[in-house]
């Protein structure tokens, strides 16, 4: 696959993502335990058709650390060669 390819299909599942998190978010606001926005998320992303495991090890060079707060904060992480990344 080509890195182009990659990180194309790579955007286009966290946008995914970051739209369910961003649907959710003030659906329920902040306060809650992060369990309840992980279940929330995970419901939501069922309904878009996406598989997903929770918190398990996965060989794949982005992983997507959402934050529940005020507002909804994401972190990228990519890794590249080896070498690993934080974007926001």
């Amino acid at each position: 696959m080509s890195e182009d390819h990659r990180d194309r299909i790579h955007g286009e599942i966290t946008g995914e993502i970051r739209g369910a998190c961003f649907e959710l978010h003030p659906r329920l606001g902040d306060g809650f335990l992060e369990n309840v926005y992980a279940n929330g998320t995970a419901v939501l992303l069922k309904h878009r058709r996406l598989a997903i495991r929770r918190e398990a090890a996965a060989e794949t060079t982005v992983g997507l650390l959402c934050n529940f707060g005020v507002s909804a904060e994401f972190k990228r992480l990519i890794s590249t060669n080896g070498h690993i990344g934080l974007t926001s």
